[in-house]
């Protein structure tokens, strides 16, 4: 579009315009909010230990994106650590399309569901996105006594 731009005088009435062109360029822009730390119960000795969140992925424009997890384990494995041992864990990631398991430092395309009204996504209001993070009783059995922790880190890019 041409925007013109008007000039008036010191005191008189005189007036100048001049048009020039504007461009502007607004790149895609994602952003992913709501997650929080995880803290397991005390694990019964029966189930797996099961931990959901639901975020929301904001992206301007709308689209797909697409989510990258690591963990804090070697090679960015999905493990928690306590010394020496390491606890196992499996992550997933669903939005309305589907619900897909990841694999530590691969990327998982194919999600449709972003929210486009505002980059805060409504406070919370409109998550769109749940993680599933899970350790099976098998895992548990073997672990031994302690506390465990590590770091699950999300990357979401627009597809």
């Amino acid at each position: 579009r041409d925007l013109t731009i008007t000039a008036r005088g010191g005191t008189g009435t005189e007036t100048k315009s001049s048009t020039i062109k504007v461009r502007m360029i607004i790149k895609s822009l994602i952003k992913l909010t709501g997650i929080t730390d995880i803290s397991f119960p005390v694990w019964d000795k029966i189930n797996p230990l099961i931990a959901s969140q639901s975020v929301c992925v904001y992206r301007n424009g709308g689209g797909g994106y697409s989510v990258n997890a690591q963990g804090s384990g070697s090679g960015f494995a999905f493990t928690l650590a306590n010394g020496a041992f390491e606890l196992p864990y499996s992550v997933s990631w669903s939005d309305s399309s589907s619900t897909k398991t990841l694999a530590a430092k691969m990327t998982e395309g194919s999600m449709i569901n972003s929210f486009t009204a505002n980059p805060s996504c409504d406070g919370g209001a409109s998550n769109n996105a749940t993680f599933t993070v899970t350790i099976t009783t098998t895992s548990l059995a073997a672990a031994t006594q302690g506390v465990y922790t590590g770091t699950l880190t999300f990357i979401v890019a627009p597809q």
